[in-house]
């Protein structure tokens, strides 16, 4: 029984240790900044501006009438179950739970009912920054004579599952953390940000052809870092849906400067 204990205080410190490292990581990684460098980028690119809108428009659409439907429907009894913790502040701390619930509802119904390629989107910027190589192991990219970029052609790979039902699972069981004044909501972002950074990285690794596990346990923090970023993005209403897809972009980025950071140190 003592050493049970003991194996369990251990475990206890490990764990503690580890969470302590990784924060301090996410907190000094500026990887953060990415989706935020992503809408920049995007507003200054017309032609993937254009390519972003033709996917965008009925996700809008979809985003507005969830919204909605939800406010209406479980806003006010979910506030009411929270002023059971909150007080007061319940119906300001209902108000990300709901968003939370939203995003969650749009990313599922989406992912059966409408046709999103961020594969594509994430390609294309790649390819902006001069990466031909690594996208061509991808998807087939054709030239358009010298000195002028590529432009992309039929896939190689299949796509990545961007919202896997791990995730969809994840998301619910750490809702209720928004029941916790501040704090709690918090918490919500970091662990699913947690996850959400090699999510959107994940193509990256897949172009590489690398192992993602060692390559997450590698940059936790960082991946962390961008991934609690996207996730708070995605509670905004609406502009969530715009966000995914600078959140993508922004993943590119990253990716362009984890590889050229890759080149020089090989050289």
């Amino acid at each position: 029984m003592s050493n049970y204990k003991e194996n369990l205080k251990k475990e206890a410190r490990d764990q503690t240790s580890r969470a302590f490292a990784v924060g301090k990581d996410a907190v000094a990684s500026t990887a953060w900044i990415y989706p935020l460098k992503g809408i920049l980028y995007c507003l200054g690119q017309k032609k993937l501006l254009q390519e972003i809108q033709k996917q965008l428009m009925p996700k809008l659409v979809m985003a507005i009438a969830v919204t909605i439907v939800l406010f209406a429907t479980v806003y006010v009894p979910q506030a009411l179950a929270m002023a059971l913790f909150s007080g007061p502040l319940a119906f300001i701390s209902a108000v990300p739970l709901v968003l939370s619930e939203a995003n969650l509802l749009i990313n599922i119904l989406s992912t059966f009912f409408l046709n999103t390629d961020l594969d594509l989107i994430f390609d294309k910027v790649l390819l902006e920054k001069g990466h031909e190589t690594l996208v061509g192991k991808g998807r087939v990219v054709g030239a358009t004579g010298s000195g002028k970029q590529g432009h992309m052609k039929a896939k190689l790979t299949s796509g990545l599952q961007k919202f896997s039902p791990q995730a969809v699972i994840r998301y619910l069981l750490t809702l209720p953390l928004n029941f916790i004044p501040a704090i709690g909501t918090i918490l919500f972002l970091v662990l699913n940000g947690r996850k959400a950074g090699p999510r959107y990285m994940s193509r990256y690794w897949q172009l590489k052809g690398e192992n993602s596990a060692s390559v997450e346990r590698e940059k936790t923090g960082s991946l962390t870092a961008f991934g609690t970023a996207t996730v708070l993005l995605g509670m905004v209403p609406v502009a969530n849906q715009f966000f995914e897809y600078t959140n993508t972009v922004g993943a590119a980025l990253f990716a362009s400067d984890l590889e050229k950071g890759a080149q020089a140190g090989g050289m």
